[in-house]
């Protein structure tokens, strides 16, 4: 069974403030609402000591123009098997080679 996911608005206003072209964002997208919901258990990564509903999902993307670095994503999850949701609490980008996003 898929989880829902619920990105919280401060995380939105920090995706959107990224300014990633459409195609990077419906990939972020797709990877959170598709991928990670359907199978949390083989994606989440690392608990955040010392929340035990708290883990990352870090994921990379290639090179895409515009810009000429692997993309590097982390988003921080609050897992709530009971209610079947994955709340994203917190995200960071980073062009891999530059400073954070």
């Amino acid at each position: 069974m898929s989880y829902k996911v619920k990105i919280a608005p401060g995380v939105k206003e920090q995706i959107r403030g990224w300014r990633l072209p459409r195609n990077i964002l419906l990939e972020v997208l797709n990877r959170l609402n598709i991928d990670l919901a359907g199978n949390p258990d083989g994606l989440l990564a690392e608990q955040v000591v010392p929340f035990l509903d708290l883990f990352t999902f870090p994921f990379a993307l290639p090179a895409i123009p515009p810009f000429v670095r692997p993309l590097s994503f982390t988003f921080f999850v609050r897992r709530n098997d009971a209610n079947k949701e994955l709340g994203i609490v917190a995200c960071r980008f980073v062009e891999e080679g530059t400073a954070d996003n």
